[in-house]
């Protein structure tokens, strides 16, 4: 099927665009992490760090359920206790678990998770008397195994640990669920508070600029439209001058004193696609800042931690990607981004950044043909 073939049951167009006040998120996104990170040191959870990577996919499996209008910030979820967050954190609790190498580290550890326990439920509120008793009765034979054993293997410890956790971990568990829950709901209710500010600066941008906001137009019956980019009802202010310098390697757009560098390949790869798929801006007065909200906006969803959200743009090899092309027919992809799509056309999770780049919106909120796509496990249509 050519790329012109693509059809969807959709208008495929946002209220407005969101370029305009983008900036606040990455402010949003600063006190959110560092809430969440000091909630695990004045909750009964003391002593627990905030998993890897666990606003990212807070943000992620919030997005799908999310009802709300703010483009990044979860703000209309049902229910506000996140699944994915709760899992994660119960899952290190009372100490997060790593498979050791060596007989050391494996005592080591064993030794960690019995304190940790200990602590645990010695400083928690809600834990049952029973609970407790078990508890501190396994940490204390565990203590008196580690004191009595001599040149236990490393199997021993693993299996000592083992059975530590399933003696402990449920009773754990339960006198945590309610901090747990307090966490997730937290978070949620900042982001909630947040997209909430964020869109009444929105709004009052476009006042200040005589802008009147234009709702979805009402669409009697379905019918199939091609697949183009998302397209605004509402135009955005005219962005501010973003300063642009390139070398040979880099490309560095500054803004306000904060500098964003991209690979110049990359750059290069948005000047394509924002050529082929851009309508309103043929002269390319709009593209600078454009891309500096783009990679505004992935810096912000990737995290604060140089480590947080590596994992996802990872994409196939660009021979498997035309393998696909020529043998299976594959020519749209389901999740991409600008940053990492092969096709000239795509969904991504950031349509009021990424349509000016060929997005053609967020693929859960699209309503698909009977016969337009089938998805394979890669994320990819034919």
């Amino acid at each position: 099927m050519s790329m012109s073939g693509c059809k969807v049951w959709s208008s495929s167009q946002l209220c407005c665009d969101e370029t305009s006040i983008f900036y606040p998120h990455f402010s949003a996104l600063i006190m959110i992490t560092h809430c969440l990170y000091h909630l695990f040191f004045i909750r009964d959870s003391a002593g627990i760090d905030a998993p890897r990577d666990s606003f990212n996919r807070w943000i992620m499996e919030r997005k799908v359920v999310d009802q709300g209008c703010d483009p990044f910030l979860p703000s209309q979820c049902f229910p506000e206790v996140s699944l994915s967050m709760y899992k994660g954190i119960m899952n290190d609790i009372p100490i997060k678990l790593n498979r050791p190498k060596f007989t050391g580290e494996a005592r080591k550890q064993l030794s960690k998770y019995a304190e940790a326990a200990k602590r645990m439920i010695e400083t928690s509120r809600t834990a049952s008397q029973e609970s407790r008793k078990i508890v501190k009765w396994n940490v204390e034979d565990t203590f008196q195994w580690l004191r009595r054993t001599v040149g236990a293997t490393f199997d021993d410890y693993m299996e000592r640990l083992a059975h530590l956790k399933r003696q402990c971990q449920p009773h754990l568990m339960e006198a945590s669920k309610q901090n747990v829950e307090g966490i997730c709901t937290k978070i949620y209710n900042l982001s909630v508070e947040y997209a909430k500010k964020i869109r009444e600066k929105h709004l009052q941008i476009l006042e200040e600029n005589n802008i009147r906001e234009v709702g979805v137009p009402a669409v009697n019956g379905l019918r199939k439209v091609w697949c183009y980019p998302v397209q605004f009802t509402t135009p955005s202010p005219r962005p501010p001058n973003i300063e642009f310098l390139q070398d040979k390697d880099t490309t560095c757009l500054r803004f306000n004193g904060e500098a964003l560098r991209i690979n110049t390949m990359y750059f290069q790869k948005l000047e394509h696609l924002y050529r082929y798929n851009c309508f309103d801006d043929r002269k390319f007065e709009l593209f600078i800042p454009r891309v500096w909200c783009l990679l505004k906006r992935y810096q912000t969803f990737l995290g604060t931690n140089p480590q947080e959200g590596h994992g996802t743009q990872a994409g196939l090899p660009v021979t498997v990607m035309e393998c696909l092309n020529k043998h299976f027919g594959v020519t749209f992809e389901c999740f991409a981004s600008p940053l990492n799509c092969y096709f000239r056309q795509y969904c991504s999770a950031f349509p009021d950044t990424d349509s000016y780049f060929g997005s053609r919106g967020v693929y859960t909120a699209n309503v698909w043909g009977n016969k337009g796509f089938s998805v394979d496990s890669c994320g990819l249509c034919r």
